[in-house]
């Protein structure tokens, strides 16, 4: 009994040991399948395609196992991951060497011409699994000349959803090298470069590099870093284009990084293409279809992107009636607007077809003249024809009308200009002379020369075009002008210089010659002439020829004239019975018709005195008008009366009167008379002076009267009847 009660309690002190070397007993809980670790609950694992409880996992032994020997004093290892692991063991020559979460441990405290065994085991919370085969490694004797020199920095390329080729320039005296992912030793390649896989998506990732040899390794190089690819970006809503009864061609913006696209319809996807566009065909005409767009790549696609509609043609709409232009008498251009959707039309004529033009217009030939014509369209494309249009009318011509009589005028010696009223639907025009063809022409005037002076011709056209001639019109006749008849002998009017003449127009004369003494002396356009520098007392005679673009007539008869000066006068008002008209008057002088006292009419003019004629003491005034003198005056004389009353001596001259020439700036050029006080009358008794101007020929000068009075008394020089007397013209 005894013995019994001892195997009990060996057999539970065996249940308690088990239990607390196994743990709990296991459930075996198993779920949905799977492929990678993400796919189960918290607290499983994936294995052998079924979700498992963790503590139900059986670890395998790690596979791959790799040792690489990095220098004399470090062998690096590496081994595939086992599921369910938290860790691995390694074991160097059978002794437990360290632990590691990850799958690489880098041994550094190698010893060099040392032979060593490597074996790693991994474990969790419930145990561990089989230890790996054994790796051997040999490390090679230490270098005398150290590591070699930091690689520069590497750079990566080829971006993949998941993978990155990071690359580096090789280190001279380098037999491996150590690459760093983000601070972890990711592998020990021989050489550059080096594919990284299993990376994330759109992530950017830094790396390092050491060279390494029998001496050891170098410093980590400086970081280049380098990002994988992901999922392309939305595209942006796609467009349609060329639309067809059947089809459409839909086109969008490529998006960077994707290498296809998937096409939706309306919401169904219908085709796979690598890039734009795409030509959807076997569509409903007249149908409105809406289209989005995915971009995709080895990661994955995009989300769609904002639709966009497009619709497919169908038979087009009818056409409004054509429009006909153009005629003539065997064809006729129709006309029509064009239809959207339209590419070809079929016209027809008084309803049968007669083309397929592709557009407006269409030149139908081969009519009669003088005939209408009815015309329908219809629109067409690949989906069929339109009903047809309206109708439009439209006529051919016929040959035109006949012309009104013609119009004859503008006649020269040897030309006539014709004239005529356009007639509807001519071309061209024929004009006969004296019943022969003189010209064919397109306006409806012509000038015909080459004709006889004194000539009358008789002139009909005819109306053209290409459907022929109309009859002619009535007759117009017209007659070439000649030499002008001759004219009547002239009239003469005479001076000392000049002779003026005048005489009657002749009909059809443009111009006339005249002569004196038989010799041709000038020619104008009007029927006056004025003969100039000639001599005085001379006779002369004057005859008249008159021309034109056909010649000039015979002379008229002569008109005998003899030259002869008379003398006339050059002052203006000198009699002052118009007041001071013709002068200019200054401060103290007066002249005007209410003071009695003047010579031999009401009006004089007076110095030294204010301006109601008042004799006044200190008095300064002048009085002036300029006179031209004709150049070819033989004679003039400047005069004039006067009468001088003053309160002064008689002996010795105070007051002032003096009358000098001057040109019209007011030079002196002489002094032609001086009178004062001295030269004082009784009241009204006028005394004439005279001055001979000859010498002044034309010029114009300025009679420039001057009158000043001292303080003491006064004196009035009274001035009448101014006058230059000269001949010529």
């Amino acid at each position: 009994m005894k013995k019994k009660r001892i195997i009990y309690l060996l057999i539970l002190v065996m249940v308690l040991i088990g239990c607390s070397l196994g743990g709990s007993p296991a459930s075996q809980s198993t779920s949905t399948s799977c492929t990678v670790n993400s796919d189960c609950s918290a607290g499983q694992i994936c294995q052998n395609g079924s979700c498992t409880t963790i503590n139900n996992v059986t670890l395998n032994t790690p596979s791959n196992l790799t040792a690489t020997v990095i220098s004399c004093q470090e062998v690096d290892l590496s081994w595939s991951s086992v599921n369910g692991a938290t860790g691995y063991y390694i074991f160097r020559n059978s002794n437990k060497l360290g632990s590691s979460t990850t799958v690489t441990y880098n041994d550094t405290s190698t010893s060099e011409n040392a032979s060593y065994s490597y074996t790693v085991q991994a474990y969790n919370s419930t145990g561990t699994s089989q230890v790996t085969a054994p790796v051997q490694v040999t490390t090679p004797a230490c270098s005398t000349s150290g590591p070699p020199s930091t690689p520069s920095a590497p750079s990566t390329s080829s971006p993949t959803c998941s993978s990155l080729v990071v690359s580096w320039s090789g280190v001279t005296g380098a037999s491996s090298y150590k690459l760093f992912r983000n601070g972890t030793q990711i592998a020990t390649p021989s050489s550059s470069p080096y594919a990284d896989t299993g990376l994330s998506a759109n992530t950017t990732y830094s790396y390092t590099v050491e060279a390494c040899n029998s001496g050891g390794c170098s410093s980590q190089s400086a970081s280049g870093s380098g990002s994988t690819t992901g999922i392309p970006g939305i595209p942006s809503a796609p467009s349609t284009s060329s639309p067809t009864c059947s089809s459409l061609v839909v086109s969008w913006g490529g998006v960077t990084g994707a290498s296809s696209y998937k096409l939706f319809r309306n919401g169904t996807q219908i085709a796979t293409p690598s890039s734009s566009p795409y030509t959807d065909s076997g569509l409903t005409a007249n149908t409105t279809y809406s289209y989005s767009i995915e971009g995709c790549n080895s990661c994955g696609c995009s989300s769609q992107s904002a639709s966009g509609s497009g619709s497919t043609t169908g038979i087009p709409g009818i056409p409004s009636a054509p429009s006909t232009s153009s005629p003539t008498c065997s064809s006729l251009v129709v006309s029509w607007s064009g239809v959207t959707g339209a590419s070809s039309y079929k016209l027809f004529r008084n309803g049968t077809q007669i083309a397929t033009p592709s557009s407006s217009p269409y030149a139908d030939t081969g009519l009669n003249g003088s005939t209408s014509y009815s015309y329908t369209i219809e629109a067409c494309n690949s989906c069929g024809c339109s009903s047809l249009s309206s109708a439009g009318i439209g006529s051919t011509t016929g040959v035109p009308g006949t012309p009104f009589t013609p119009i004859v005028g503008s006649p020269t010696c040897n030309s006539l200009n014709i004239s005529w009223n356009g007639v509807t639907g001519a071309s061209n025009y024929l004009l006969d002379r004296d019943g022969s063809q003189i010209a064919n022409t397109s306006n409806t005037f012509y000038s015909d020369s080459g004709l006889g002076q004194n000539t009358t011709h008789s002139y009909t056209v005819a109306a053209c075009n290409s459907c022929g001639c109309s009859s002619n019109s009535g007759a117009a006749s017209g007659t070439t002008s000649g030499t002008p008849g001759t004219p009547g002998t002239p009239s003469a009017s005479p001076s000392c210089s000049t002779v003026n003449l005048s005489w009657s127009s002749v009909s059809g004369a443009s111009s006339y010659n005249v002569y004196r003494n038989g010799s041709q002396i000038g020619s104008t356009s009007s029927t006056s002439y004025s003969d100039s520098g000639l001599s005085n007392n001379t006779t002369y005679t004057y005859s008249i020829s008159a021309c034109s673009s056909c010649g000039c007539s015979s002379q008229s008869g002569g008109k005998s004239v003899t030259t002869s000066c008379t003398p006339t006068e050059r002052i203006t008002n000198g009699s002052f019975s118009s007041g001071t008209s013709g002068w200019t008057l200054v401060g103290d002088f007066w002249a005007g018709t209410n003071l009695p006292n003047y010579r031999t009419s009401p009006g004089y003019a007076a110095g030294g005195v204010d301006s109601t004629g008042v004799p006044k003491n200190s008095a300064y005034g002048y009085m002036y008008q300029d006179v031209p003198i004709p150049s070819n005056a033989t004679s003039a004389t400047l005069s004039f009366w006067y009468n001088v009353t003053s309160q002064d001596s008689t002996t010795t001259p105070y007051d002032v009167l003096s009358l000098f020439i001057e040109d019209t700036s007011g030079n002196i050029l002489a002094t032609a008379a001086t009178l004062s006080n001295v030269n004082q009358t009784t009241l009204g008794f006028y005394q004439q002076a005279s001055y001979n101007v000859t010498s002044y020929k034309g010029q114009t000068i300025r009679i420039f009267f001057l009158a000043t009075t001292d303080a003491s008394y006064t004196s009035t020089f009274r001035i009448d009847d101014v006058s230059l007397m000269s001949d010529g013209n």
